[in-house]
């Protein structure tokens, strides 16, 4: 899945209100294009695998940041320990044991240099990536989780802070009966995506949090970090999107 592109103005205007806004293409990676100041864990590692450190509640990370990581979650809290460590090249990070609760894993990188890395989270892989200096890319599990460790395979000299946390998200919202007369028939039309994406908008008004804009093809949308931290995102998209979206971008690509 790729990462939207923004121009200058764009950027400048999202420098200036980071917390309230983020614009993505879709909901379950999230990168933060701005800068975040990297908060500091005793000790650092280079390479191989390592074992995370703890954070307390008492001593979260920077405000900005953590917002953003609150934003993987679909709506879901997070459960378990939130794992960090300062990191230099690739690494792998152990979660430990599987909450009984837990449905997902959420990852997020703060970038401390320029370089690539393609991130396995709980055993899915994911596209490779481009960390740019000061900016953050997030990921959380699309399926059920099939390991318990985070790995990132970096660039040589690549530095980042990772965090790693089991998360638990409420039961998935049914397919509306528009979705599902719309892939019936196995196929989805330009009409039909169309209407697919302004019933995800109008699901989204109805919730509360009105899209700030959003475009069909290729299919991009803002809106507000709100919106994706109390799940009313993944909730519209189980409800007008999902099905008809794979069924689209399988037949486009």
């Amino acid at each position: 899945m790729s990462v939207p592109d923004f121009d200058s103005d764009r950027l400048t205007a999202i420098r200036a209100a980071l917390v309230e806004q983020v614009s993505v293409r879709r909901a379950r990676r999230i990168p933060v294009w701005a800068a975040i100041a990297a908060f500091a864990l005793a000790g650092a590692a280079t390479g191989g695998a390592v074992s995370a450190a703890a954070l307390t509640r008492a001593d979260p990370p920077t405000t900005v940041a953590q917002d953003m990581f609150l934003g993987l979650l679909r709506g879901g809290h997070a459960v378990g320990p939130l794992l960090s460590r300062p990191v230099t090249g690739s690494t792998t990070l152990d979660l430990g044991a599987r909450p009984a609760n837990a449905t997902g894993v959420a990852i997020y990188l703060n970038c401390g240099g320029s370089g690539g890395f393609v991130a396995t989270v709980g055993g899915e892989r994911e596209l490779r990536q481009v960390c740019d200096k000061n900016s953050g890319i997030g990921f959380s599990t699309d399926n059920d989780p099939t390991a318990t460790t985070v790995s990132i395979d970096a660039d040589r000299g690549l530095s980042y802070t990772i965090w790693a946390q089991w998360f638990t998200t409420p039961a998935p919202a049914r397919p509306s009966s528009a979705q599902q007369a719309a892939v019936a028939d196995g196929t989805v039309t330009e009409a039909e995506w169309h209407e697919a994406v302004d019933r995800f908008a109008a699901c989204m008004s109805g919730a509360g949090f009105p899209l700030l804009s959003y475009e069909y093809d290729p299919f991009s949308y803002g809106m507000s970090t709100d919106a994706e931290r109390t799940g009313a995102v993944e909730r519209c998209q189980q409800s007008e999107l999902s099905t008809v979206e794979k069924i689209w971008e399988a037949a486009h690509q």
